[in-house]
């Protein structure tokens, strides 16, 4: 119980200054990372291929994160 309540300390806090709201590219990843490592635990002949999907998406998610960050930057200065 200690450990529950001291580890959503941080949640209290403000983000930090110039943080970006998680993206659904990330949450993406996140989850096909999860499965990898599930289908790499249970040796499933579609590790590979997850992989690569993974890297496909990540890739995807870094340039939706740095498109964001270049629109908001460009509102920032007008």
């Amino acid at each position: 119980a200690v450990l529950g309540v001291g580890g959503s300390g941080p949640a209290w806090l403000p983000p930090p200054r110039g943080a970006r709201p998680a993206r659904g590219g990330g949450k993406a990843v996140t989850i096909a990372q999860l499965l990898t490592l599930v289908a790499a635990i249970a040796d499933s002949p579609h590790v590979r291929r997850m992989a690569w999907a993974t890297a496909a998406i990540a890739v995807y998610a870094i340039w939706d994160y740095g498109r964001t960050a270049a629109r908001q930057k460009s509102e920032a200065t007008l």
